[in-house]
């Protein structure tokens, strides 16, 4: 009797085993696809200095498709130039990356050195000669915890990280009214455009005035694309001058005054 357990044990332990074999060669990654895309979101033709096939298999191939991080790919994929910003598994064993090409938002500076940040918050390598916007006035204390290259920009404060993402918002509401990331510092200026008043984040604009928004955790970008609106009406360009304040409170109302 005993013996006969032993042998349907081993028949089992040798079936599982099997299927485990099976299974790990069906589900290893084989194939893998590239897919670029603009900043709106569309897609793009793939340019030459692009990730290619080869790149994402270095880090994938031969992984199983079930339990590959999704987080650690897209970390590893990060490089000088482009953003991995999404992993589809298409199974059995395809997977496909999606790619943004990264681009200078602003920078801090923090005991005279410039840490340059791009759309995303990541940190970039040093750039030489470039322009854009100072927004080291927004931190009360440049407490930066982590500055890895190629890797989000952290502050020790929670509250500097959720500052930081904030005004990448901003900026990049800049962006959505057409105008690119490297003339951003032409439309906004290049230092003490932003500050805090309380809850509030204060933005002072070349021209003098000034949009205060409340509660800027909430639907920021969105609430901006309407604040420029007003801003930059042709029809108000009385707002476009020293000692205008325009608000733009929570549920999205915007109020001036002067």
């Amino acid at each position: 009797m005993k013996s006969k357990r032993l042998l349907v044990f081993i028949a089992i332990v040798a079936v599982i085993l099997v299927i485990m074999i099976v299974l790990s060669a069906v589900f290893s990654i084989k194939s893998a696809w590239v897919v670029i895309h603009r900043f709106d979101g569309t897609e793009n033709s793939v340019p030459p200095n692009a990730p290619t096939i080869q790149d994402i298999l270095d880090v994938t191939e031969g992984k199983n498709i079930i339990f590959l991080s999704k987080s650690e790919t897209l970390k590893s994929l990060q490089t000088d130039d482009w953003h991995a910003v999404q992993v589809v598994k298409t199974f059995p064993n395809k997977i496909t990356v999606h790619f943004i090409e990264r681009a200078l938002a602003v920078k801090i500076v923090v005991s005279g050195q410039d840490i340059y940040i791009d759309s995303k918050g990541n940190v970039m390598p040093k750039q030489e000669n470039a322009t854009c916007i100072n927004i080291s006035s927004a931190f009360d204390l440049l407490d930066v915890a982590s500055q890895e290259v190629n890797q989000p920009l952290k502050f020790n404060s929670e509250k500097n990280n959720q500052r930081l993402q904030q005004i990448l918002q901003v900026v990049m509401a800049v962006w959505r009214c057409k105008v690119e990331l490297p003339d951003a510092p032409a439309v906004l200026g290049e230092s003490n455009v932003f500050t805090y008043n309380e809850s509030n984040l204060v933005i002072k604009m070349p021209s003098g005035a000034k949009i205060v928004v409340y509660a800027p955790e909430n639907n920021l970008e969105e609430r901006m694309l309407s604040a420029f609106s007003v801003y930059f009406n042709a029809n108000n360009k009385n707002l476009q001058q020293d000692g205008v304040i325009i608000t733009v409170r929570e549920d999205g109302k915007i109020t001036t005054d002067k």
